[in-house]
């Protein structure tokens, strides 16, 4: 059971939108003492010191994930709280203690435990500092409820009382924007959702400053974030999609500014640049008109890691891959001789033979046109509880290209059919290689499961304050 509760903690924390952990709001240092009583009688050592021990016991077996246990005593110093004459916004902190810990388990128990929490701690003072750690923890519950609506409803409020305590750039609000940007992208508000994007680098740069080494992960996430909102606009042969070209030029400029940041401090040659330099290579690929400089920025990257000295085999091995990877999904000719380069390296030393496998003995799929497996409606005759599904067999040339494409078997309506079919054939796959040489791969099969889109309502979720930069 303690396994159990250790991994849904770690599905609470990693599959869920919301960009924080629930302990980052744990109340840690509890005061038991007399000053917080609200009667004049002291309250008995015994007492204090039960409550104080209780409350460490707690934390210790946060710490040691002995969540089991920490449920146990956590509603056990709710109960000798709620007993004592400690003041409410005690209480109050005790209570949304129990909260975190009873999101491994019910849900709903959760949101009603730290509602009492927030329910004392509002009585004090609506706007309390404390309420905004116990509206995050809420917040978890209701996300991961599926309640989208209550969800973005709390995250508004803790930021609004993150504003009125520390002003509207303080840098506490920024998992609840990365949190309602992801939540706006989830459900198909993504106008919405690229302003948190850009808001959220406004208030990384008011935190770090915008030269600053520490707002590199920010450019580089809203690299991948603005490339991949710019790949969602379909490009159309002889027309121009301002606003997917817009889109992508935010993610080279993010890219670009983390390139210039790394030269700054560290040099042209610095291994930090090679992150930034590989996605911005994937950036331009995506966009499709810019497949030299997606090539050219690739090629740099490796470089960089050739020409460092603590590089060893397999990491420069793993770069002449990527290199080989985009000169395949650009149609390079160079593609054969740098796989080849790879597999030579590899061959060196025997420690290298699982690395060669894992890099040559299968296609790897590197790429294919953005499709979307959503239907407009139920199929007629299918029951809503059947799988949706178009299930197709094909070939892996030499070139990494698809040839020879077959549906097996499928259930959606021969529009989609068709549509997956062709979208198939765009894929891009690193080819298998055999004594270095890239070889046909036949009979690979690829099975796609289809949704039927069901529209929530149209209310957009934007930040309190979301400019444009």
């Amino acid at each position: 059971m303690k396994y159990t509760a250790i991994l849904l903690l770690i599905a609470l924390f990693t599959c869920s939108s919301l960009q924080a952990s629930p302990l980052d709001y744990l109340f840690q240092d509890l005061d038991f003492s007399d000053e917080h009583l609200t009667s004049s009688h002291e309250l008995l050592t015994s007492s204090h010191e039960l409550l104080t021990s209780s409350h460490e016991l707690l934390i210790g077996q946060i710490s040691n994930s002995a969540y089991d246990e920490a449920r146990a005593t956590a509603k056990k110093l709710v109960s000798e709280v709620s007993d004592s004459d400690l003041d409410s916004l005690i209480l109050a902190k005790v209570l949304a203690n129990s909260a975190i810990i009873e999101l491994n388990w019910d849900l709903e128990e959760a949101i009603n435990i730290v509602n009492q929490a927030i329910d004392l701690t509002e009585i004090i003072n609506p706007f309390h500092k404390d309420l905004f750690g116990m509206l995050l923890i809420r917040a978890f519950a209701e996300e991961k409820l599926g309640d989208h609506t209550s969800t973005t409803d709390t995250l508004r409020r803790a930021q609004h009382i993150s504003h009125r305590h520390d002003g509207v750039y303080t840098r506490d609000q920024l998992p609840i924007i990365k949190s309602l940007a992801l939540i706006n992208e989830d459900r198909g508000r993504l106008e919405s959702a690229d302003r948190e994007q850009r808001f959220r680098l406004k208030i990384s740069e008011q935190a770090y400053g915008v030269n600053a080494e520490e707002l590199i992960p920010t450019l580089e996430e809203l690299g991948i974030y603005f490339a991949k909102r710019g790949y969602s606009i379909p490009g159309i042969l002889g027309q121009t999609d301002m606003n997917r070209i817009k889109l992508f030029r935010f993610s080279f400029k993010m890219y670009e500014r983390a390139i210039a940041i790394i030269e700054d401090k560290y040099g042209p040659n610095d291994l930090r640049l090679v992150s930034p330099l590989k996605g911005l290579s994937k950036a331009k690929f995506l966009l499709g008109s810019a497949k030299t400089n997606s090539r050219s920025a690739m090629e740099r990257a490796t470089e960089i890691i050739s020409n460092n000295p603590t590089t060893d085999t397999p990491d420069f091995a793993r770069a002449i891959i990527d290199l080989a990877d985009i000169y395949t999904m650009t149609q390079d000719s160079r593609a054969y001789e740098t796989y080849q380069h790879a597999w030579v390296l590899l061959s060196e030393k025997p420690e290298y033979e699982q690395l060669r496998y894992d890099a040559f003995a299968k296609p790897k799929w590197l790429h294919h046109d953005d499709f979307r497996p959503v239907l407009k409606r139920q199929p007629v005759g299918i029951d809503e509880s059947t799988e949706l599904f178009v299930e197709v067999e094909f070939d892996v040339l030499e070139n990494g290209s698809v040839k020879n494409v077959e549906i097996i078997e499928s259930n959606v309506p021969n529009d989609k059919k068709k549509s997956f079919r062709d979208s198939v054939r765009r894929i891009k796959y690193r080819p298998r290689l055999v004594d270095g040489n890239p070889r046909v791969t036949e009979g690979l099969s690829l099975y796609q499961t289809f949704v039927v889109h069901r529209p929530e309502p149209t209310v957009e979720t934007t930040s309190e304050t979301g400019p444009e930069t």
